[in-house]
């Protein structure tokens, strides 16, 4: 979470990228698994190089599924929006399209937002609750009262407010390509069932 906003989509497009070549690079058949193959086919000009094109062949020999395609296909846009963007790049900006990303399964988008918000506010109560301040003689006393104590104080605050929305929409974007490179991940470990339909039919029996 450390990382901009530019950043993060920067970095999370690369891993994305580099699953798929994984992913891509485990369904090639025994006399493709070479040095000088893999490199001629994901090195630039290789018909592999660029992102688009391992998502659009992914998706075209059925290695990832139509949600998790249109997922990437939107990430990559976003990473075109941060490449091309003269100015500041926030990713508040960009909410639609995070929620569209998040569309991995029924109700995943949800889900990722829910769970986003419930990990920064279980870490900010968690640090709040230890804070203390000095009372009228010098000692330790606590500084909220309880929990409902430091949400309702920080509900009454704009900027914690505003600054507590611009993390928990990184988090969710960080939660996305998470959940985008553990898909990948899993389908590279299925066991390989599609490379008989692209042999050649055996004579045996004729």
């Amino acid at each position: 979470m450390g990382e901009s906003d530019r950043g993060a989509v920067l970095v999370g497009a690369d891993a994305v990228n580099k699953h798929l070549q994984f992913l891509i690079e485990r369904l090639l058949p025994d006399d493709m698994q070479d040095k000088e193959t893999k490199n001629r086919l994901f090195n630039y000009p290789g018909m592999l190089s660029s992102f688009a094109a391992k998502t659009d062949f992914a998706r075209a020999s059925e290695m990832i599924g139509s949600n998790v395609y249109e997922s990437i296909w939107k990430l990559r846009k976003l990473r075109n929006d941060v490449a091309h963007s003269l100015g500041s790049f926030q990713l508040a900006d960009h909410q639609q399209t995070l929620r569209e990303m998040a569309e991995l399964s029924d109700s995943m988008a949800e889900f990722i937002s829910l769970t986003a918000r419930k990990m920064l506010m279980d870490d900010l109560i968690a640090r709040l609750k230890g804070l203390t301040l000095e009372g009228p003689s010098g000692e330790a006393v606590p500084a909220f009262s309880d929990v409902s104590d430091i949400v309702d104080r920080i509900g009454k605050t704009p900027e914690s407010v505003r600054l507590l929305q611009q993390k928990a929409t990184k988090l969710e974007f960080a939660l996305i390509i998470g959940f985008v490179c553990g898909f990948l991940a899993a389908h590279r470990e299925m066991p390989v069932t599609r490379r008989d339909r692209w042999e050649t039919p055996s004579n045996e029996g004729v």
